[in-house]
């Protein structure tokens, strides 16, 4: 019975959802446009994986660059995202395509629809509210 207590504390723990800040993932500067954001890195294909997966919160300033060596169309969904992001198609340093509002726990496809080498994800509205548009320049320090 007394090991009982802490298991279940440590399933309990498991299943919790968790704020962008707490995945402990290398962070980096991205300037998009005139403005700029805090991402955490998913670089490889576990983090890639994974992704905003479990994320209650995320600061309004902060997102999630995923980045691949090469540039091919890919394609995101939301399954078990808990927040609604819009989502930045990026190619060579530039905006090349964009997803608004995407919704959380939905499993439909969101395709970039050209080649990309990295992909910007951040709180549902950044865009509009920054004004961001395709074509507009990126860089990550």
């Amino acid at each position: 019975m007394k090991l009982m207590l802490p298991l279940c504390l440590m399933l309990a723990a498991c299943g919790e959802a968790e704020d962008a800040a707490s995945q402990k993932l290398p962070e980096r500067l991205v300037n998009v446009a005139s403005t700029h954001v805090t991402a955490q890195i998913a670089d490889d294909p576990d983090e890639r994986a994974k992704g905003l997966m479990y994320v209650k919160r995320m600061g309004a300033d902060e997102g999630m660059l995923f980045v691949w060596p090469d540039a091919e169309e890919r394609s995101f969904w939301m399954r078990n995202t808990f927040i609604p992001l819009d989502l930045l198609y990026l190619n060579g340093g530039t905006v090349v395509s964009i997803i608004e509002g995407a919704k959380p726990h939905d499993e439909t496809g969101l395709p970039s629809g050209k080649p990309v080498d990295m992909v910007l994800e951040v709180n549902a509205g950044w865009v509009k509210t920054h004004g961001i548009k395709i074509g507009d320049r990126v860089t990550v320090k």
